[in-house]
């Protein structure tokens, strides 16, 4: 009978839950469509001067594909694409790059 104090009760659980729908626009709005450029900017990669395009990340589109050189802007990341490379906006806005040879 003597009174028991708990201090720290930890409990790890599972479930099974339905899969979450994520947005997806498979119109892809910019399929086609010159992805819309804040210009030119120079860098330097593999010690050679570029003029790379400027993308920023909230402007562009599913559908829409920018060729490096560019650098593609956003608040929480800075995506470089060397010469050769592609990114591509999906459906679900995510960017899916490709890298030449």
């Amino acid at each position: 009978g003597r009174p028991v104090q708990l201090v720290t009760l930890r409990l790890r659980a599972t479930a099974r839950t339905a899969k979450p729908r994520l947005p997806r626009d498979e119109t892809c709005p910019g399929r086609g469509e010159r992805p819309p450029s804040e210009g030119r900017r120079p860098l330097v990669h593999q010690g050679r001067e570029l003029a790379a395009a400027l993308y920023l990340r909230k402007r562009l589109a599913p559908g829409h594909e920018a060729a490096g050189p560019a650098v593609i802007a956003e608040d929480s990341a800075t995506t470089f694409l060397p010469p050769g490379a592609v990114a591509r906006v999906d459906a679900l806005g995510c960017l899916v790059i490709e890298v030449g040879e």
